[in-house]
């Protein structure tokens, strides 16, 4: 019974966590996609602590996101010469990574 159990819940955090997935807009470079959404970021610490990421404050992520026209993509969807890069877990992992393309 511990083993169903435990499978049960392995198998309920694994489709709950988000996969590699990045912010992209068609003709934005990575380093403008980083800057959306850092000011996104900027604009959720004045009304979140930040101390706990929960519901609210991907909601946010997303919502200012998707107004800045950009949207997620998986790794497989972006062009192959495409910077990108992930959110790493201490920089609030779950806000997802960045991806656009490289200026010259």
């Amino acid at each position: 019974m511990k083993s169903l159990t435990l499978t049960l819940l392995l198998a309920a955090i694994l489709t709950t966590v988000p996969g590699c997935t990045y912010w992209h807009q068609q003709g934005k470079s990575f380093d403008q996609t980083d800057l959306a959404l850092n000011d996104c970021l900027a604009e959720l610490e004045k009304r979140s602590d930040m101390r706990d990421i929960t519901g609210y404050e991907i909601d946010y992520i997303h919502c200012c996101m998707k107004q800045k026209g950009y949207t997620l993509k998986t790794a497989r969807q972006l062009p192959m010469q495409d910077k990108r890069t992930l959110a790493s877990l201490s920089d609030y992992w779950m806000l997802r990574g960045v991806a656009g393309y490289i200026e010259e």
